[in-house]
């Protein structure tokens, strides 16, 4: 999966705000969303959240059904 913005750099840890945005990109893959570029701001926004505000919306998409 490709993350739109986001470029894994051998040795280099990622900062929370990268790994959420995988974190996110992995559950809306997961439930089946297809992104436009306002989402892909907005998951970027969702992104620079805490950890907790993030694994509740990481919940919520996995609570719902999959689309397809």
């Amino acid at each position: 999966m490709t993350v739109p913005g986001f470029t894994a750099e051998p040795g280099r840890a990622l900062t929370a705000a990268d790994a959420h945005r995988v974190l996110l990109h992995c559950a809306l893959d997961a439930a089946g969303i297809r992104l436009t570029e306002a989402d892909r701001q907005a998951v970027a926004d969702i992104a620079a959240l805490d950890f907790r505000a993030v694994n509740s919306v990481i919940g919520w998409l996995a609570a719902t059904p999959l689309r397809g």
